[in-house]
């Protein structure tokens, strides 16, 4: 009896020491993340559409849900602002603090999901190169609804991710490793992040999408050990999920097709526009192209398979050789940009603030890259991918400080400046004077 339980305890202590191991270094860069965030969040003046944001916000709930309908966004963000700004105000640091919470949440799913498809060592690789990537760092200062896009596509992917590998795992499995949650939680769950998602921007069809692949692959890879009635509780959820949201589309439907369509784009440039915009942002040097080339090579050992029983930690999708986990992740990266490149086949429409939502996936990719180690017995080779790694981590941490540099102190890349706009117009207008607003 004592020997059991002592090694109950060494096995209850061992525990513990693996997680402290992550929990101290998680919290560092949740509080660096933090840092970047709020640092200077209100050097910069609101510009034209944040200035939407701020008169939405302070518009009472019909009235937002009434403006958005002739708008090209949704009204949840409206709504989370509104509270918010009731708090906390509407100067530019009150209404961009939200999005800079939001940010810091983002860097934590990064996290969560990394440890989810992997293990904890690359959703902890993940959440350092989230929080210092300057894309999301741009949109986690700017009160608009994309950096909560993002983390309700992550949350939504995230459950469906667990929810995969719960309802793959016998049940004494599922009682041994103390999971929190069920299948059926995680898929509604699931459900309501896709949803929440759906309400806030209308590029989160790529999120519906993403998901019916990603159950579609698993479904046929796991079919033979799953009952019919797994696909009848995913159909059930696909149902749930147009009866909420059907009756909104049908109702922005006519305002969404008469929006002004941009600029034609073919697909190779889309591609090479989100691969600089997830490397640096938009506010990177243009001229450094070069600067492309680690955040490539890491690309390149990411997408290499795993190494047998080592990885992934947490091996319950149930499939052979555990790839699931890297096709469930190409998924995410790979079918916004698609899916939105073909429907702007008809109509143009592309920013690349829509994709936003796909960017914890490359820092999935990019972190199981830094982190693979080859299978050999020459301790060279594993030496030399170590060097490697350091190298291209380095390089990859110089980039982003240089882009975040421009973003915070070079005026070239600053946002429209509304502050000078408005004393300008303030020393010369009179009386009688119209201001004309001609957008664009």
């Amino acid at each position: 009896m004592n020997r059991y339980l002592t090694a109950a305890t060494t096995r209850a202590v061992g525990g513990l020491k693996r997680r402290s191991l992550t929990f101290v270094p998680l919290l560092a860069v949740l509080a660096l993340a933090t840092t970047l965030r709020f640092y200077r969040l209100d050097a910069q003046s609101l510009w034209y559409d944040e200035g939407n944001s701020a008169v939405q916000a302070l518009r009472g709930l019909t009235a937002i849900a009434q403006h958005a309908t002739a708008d090209i966004h949704p009204p949840f963000y409206y709504y989370l602002l509104h509270y918010w700004v009731g708090v906390f105000g509407s100067s530019e640091a009150g209404l961009r603090s939200l999005s800079a919470l939001l940010g810091v949440l983002l860097v934590l799913a990064t996290y969560l999901l990394g440890r989810e498809l992997f293990d904890r060592r690359v959703g902890l690789v993940a959440a350092i190169l989230a929080s210092v990537s300057p894309f999301q760092i741009y949109y986690s200062q700017e009160a608009r609804m994309y950096v909560l896009l993002a983390l309700l596509a992550s949350l939504a992917l995230l459950c469906l991710a667990r929810y995969f590998r719960l309802s793959g795992v016998p049940s004494s499995g599922l009682a041994a490793r103390k999971d929190f949650g069920s299948p059926c939680l995680c898929l509604v769950a699931y459900s309501v992040f896709t949803l929440l998602a759906l309400y806030t921007q209308y590029v989160a069809f790529t999120v519906v999408v993403t998901g019916n692949l990603a159950f579609g692959a698993w479904f046929l890879w796991r079919a033979p050990r799953l009952s019919w009635k797994t696909l009848g509780q995913w159909m059930a959820v696909q149902i749930m999920i147009v009866a909420f949201y059907l009756p909104w589309l049908r109702l922005v439907w006519p305002q969404v097709q008469a929006w002004p369509a941009g600029e034609p784009f073919g697909l190779w440039f889309l591609l090479k526009d989100v691969l600089r915009v997830f490397s640096w942002g938009l506010t990177g040097d243009v001229y450094l192209t070069v600067a492309v080339l680690p955040f490539l090579a890491l690309l390149l050992f990411g997408l290499l398979p795993p190494r047998g029983k080592a990885e992934p930690e947490r091996p319950a999708f149930g499939i052979a050789g555990n790839c699931y986990p890297l096709l469930f992740n190409a998924l995410y990266l790979l079918v916004p940009p698609l899916a939105l490149y073909a429907a702007s086949l008809s109509r143009p429409a592309y920013s690349p603030k829509f994709l936003l939502l796909a960017m914890p996936a490359y820092h999935l990719f990019l972190a199981r890259g830094l982190t693979w180690v080859p299978e050999v017995r020459w301790r060279f080779l594993v030496t030399g991918k170590m060097l490697v790694s350091l190298a291209l981590g380095a390089a990859i941490l110089l980039v982003s400080a240089g882009s975040l540099q421009n973003y915070y102190f070079n005026r070239r890349y600053a946002r429209d400046d509304y502050r000078g706009l408005s004393r300008y117009i303030s020393g010369l207008e009179g009386i009688a004077d119209v201001i004309l607003l001609y957008p664009p």
